[in-house]
């Protein structure tokens, strides 16, 4: 049973750090790419907990360790800076949509050059 407890809070965790990070427009792969890996690997680590839950609720601790070592330094960086007040830049601005460099389906926006340029 504590392996399950593993697999949801790992995947509760996970999660959370993509939200923010994604809320802070601090990612580096498209919503859609992360989220058919995320499924699928708590897919396998669900399929794994009722074969070897053991082995499951390591291997769940130990994708939450790897998501934390990619992304913790970014996620602490930023939630210190809101626990201080010394925030640079407002929440979403930052986010490629806001910027303008995709659209909704991901592909690359049309932008009119600029004048003078090619």
């Amino acid at each position: 049973m504590k392996s399950k407890q593993w697999l949801i809070t790992a995947a509760a965790l996970i999660g959370g750090v993509r939200l923010w990070m994604q809320i802070r427009g601090k990612t580096k792969t498209p919503f859609s790419e992360w989220a058919v890996g995320y499924g699928a690997l708590f897919v396998f680590l669900a399929v794994l907990t009722e074969a070897m839950p053991q082995a499951a609720g390591a291997l769940a601790g130990t994708v939450v360790v790897g998501d934390f070592l990619v992304n913790g330094a970014s996620l602490f960086e930023d939630l210190s800076s809101v626990v201080t007040g010394t925030e640079t830049g407002a929440i979403l601005t930052d986010a490629p949509f806001a910027a303008g460099k995709t659209t909704a389906t991901g592909s690359p926006a049309t932008q009119t050059p600029a004048a003078g340029a090619r």
